[in-house]
């Protein structure tokens, strides 16, 4: 008995895989793409002609295209490919190229957040299989190698799931993550997929799985970061840019719903049901799998993928754009039951 040792503080087996093999897999799955080729994306244009006024003394708080606002484009990622551009153009890239590398900081951040909410939460190994089922899934390939806003929606739902992995042991980074991904995603896809993920974030402590004291400090730590960074756009918006912050209140401040003037829904739930078939391959048939292996209430993280994917569903159910991208929202989730 002297000699023992508690299962917990025993150092894992050695095993024979090589964590380098998939860095360098994503690292040849991400870049390729970037180099060497015009704006192939029809939204492509759109995105770079912002990021040119923006680089010309264009405001910075909303994308300007040819002298319209256009809320869909995120702020975060002009700034994030202006800063590429200014960094690795002429020397190292051309302009079209060095702005894409916003998509593959965005999309390998998001990765390396799902990769760690898959190891918290299922354990060894399965950080590398979360990545690889969404390095597979087609529709996250061309908002990797595209300018495309919708990397930085990716990136703040990833790190909210990873928030989430953290609670039952890291309650600061948890936190940190949790409201910084709420921010991020305020400024990304609006409002209202933000509220939902929060409501379902408040509503997860009704199961026993999500009951535990860790989970209410990760809670309240999220809200005192996530609230007040949440306010910053707005609160900029509205002092420097008071017409600019009526037309997105109104129209964009709900991301695809619209605004508070101009909220729309419109029942679509075939569409994104017939493009989730080929865009989130191969984590829906996977995720299938682990449901007729699994009981859904028995794991943490199976309370949590059911209920994230449940509430996303309602509101891709009743988006009035029919504008398969949106399916990113379900992603994460799909690919953590998936692994």
């Amino acid at each position: 008995m002297l000699t023992y040792t508690p299962p917990d503080s025993r150092k894992p087996a050695k095993t024979h895989e090589k964590p380098w093999l998939l860095l360098l897999m994503v690292f040849a799955w991400l870049w390729p793409g970037v180099f060497s080729h015009d704006l192939w994306n029809p939204a492509e244009p759109v995105v770079f002609t912002a990021l040119e006024a923006l680089r010309h003394g264009a405001s910075p708080l909303v994308a300007d295209v040819l002298g319209q606002a256009d809320f869909k484009i995120p702020p975060v990622y002009l700034w994030t490919a202006a800063a590429f551009q200014n960094l690795l153009s002429p020397w190292a890239a051309d302009a079209y190229s060095a702005a894409r590398f916003a998509s593959v900081f965005f999309t390998a951040a998001g990765l390396a957040c799902c990769g760690f909410a898959g190891f918290n939460l299922l354990g060894r190994h399965h950080g590398r299989s979360v990545v690889l089922i969404l390095a597979g899934c087609v529709g996250l390939l061309s908002m990797a190698h595209f300018l495309s806003g919708l990397s930085v929606t990716f990136a703040a739902l990833s790190m909210i799931l990873c928030g989430f992995s953290l609670a039952h042991k890291k309650v600061i980074t948890g936190a940190l993550l949790l409201g910084g991904g709420w921010a991020l995603l305020s400024l990304s896809a609006g409002f209202l997929l933000t509220a939902v993920l929060v409501l379902t974030a408040l509503l997860l402590p009704l199961h026993p799985q999500w009951r535990f004291k860790r989970y209410a400090l990760t809670l309240v730590g999220a809200f005192a970061v996530g609230l007040p960074l949440m306010v910053v756009y707005p609160f900029l918006l509205h002092r420097l840019q008071p017409a600019a912050f009526d037309l997105w209140l109104n129209t964009r401040s709900l991301g695809a719903f619209g605004g508070l003037a101009d909220f729309q829904t419109a029942f679509n739930l075939p569409y994104y049901l017939k493009n989730l078939i080929w865009f989130a391959f191969p984590a829906w048939p996977l995720m299938a799998w682990t449901y007729t292996r699994i009981r859904i209430g028995a794991q943490r993280w199976s309370v949590l993928g059911t209920a994230w994917i449940g509430a996303a569903a309602v509101l891709l159910a009743v988006n009035p754009e029919t504008y398969q991208d949106h399916l990113v929202w379900l992603l994460p989730p799909m690919a953590l039951l998936g692994a």
